[in-house]
């Protein structure tokens, strides 16, 4: 059964898609580049909790690395995509489950496209732990990963001023 879902993308990619930089939101989906990993500074106020700072890419956007399957996965942070969303080659890297009955086209500033809905059984940042993930899978046209809004919500804190990106995060299960 073939079903339509709109994923909200970032301001930035929408915007450029507006007029605002012809092109870039396919630029963002094809960086391969090497970019800057995020530092993490342990806190010492709680037990897991980590405060993760990252600089802004060469591109002006943020990135963070994950640990998906107990594979490293980097992810573009998208404050407006509204779920994760891993590329195929991500997906197969990590071994995510997908769901084969769940084909959607998704909708994005980049354009349409299919993709799937699948599992992680496990994700983490930087030492903190995090359970299962609904994720969806992209089957083209994506070279990053997309670190949407239902995992940036379980983070906890996610502060932008100016160039770094500061995220407070906790274990889920403290």
């Amino acid at each position: 059964m073939l079903r339509t879902a709109y994923l909200l993308l970032s301001t930035t990619l929408v915007t450029a898609s507006a007029g605002f930089g012809a092109g870039f939101a396919n630029k963002a989906s094809s960086i391969t580049a090497p970019v800057p990993t995020a530092v993490a500074i342990p806190s010492r106020a709680f037990a897991g909790r980590e405060i993760i700072r990252v600089a802004k890419a060469r591109d002006g956007l943020f990135y963070l690395t994950l640990d998906v399957n107990d594979h490293a996965v980097r992810f573009l942070v998208d404050t407006g995509a509204s779920v994760v969303v891993l590329s195929k080659a991500d997906a197969a890297r990590a071994g995510v489950t997908i769901y084969r009955d769940t084909a959607t086209t998704m909708l994005t500033a980049g354009g349409q496209g299919t993709m799937y809905w699948g599992s992680a059984d496990r994700m983490g940042l930087t030492g903190v732990g995090y359970g299962p993930a609904t994720v969806a899978i992209a089957q083209t046209g994506m070279a990053t990963s997309l670190l949407g809004q239902d995992f940036l919500s379980r983070l906890g804190t996610v502060t932008i001023r100016k160039d770094v990106m500061i995220v407070s995060a906790e274990n889920e299960r403290d």
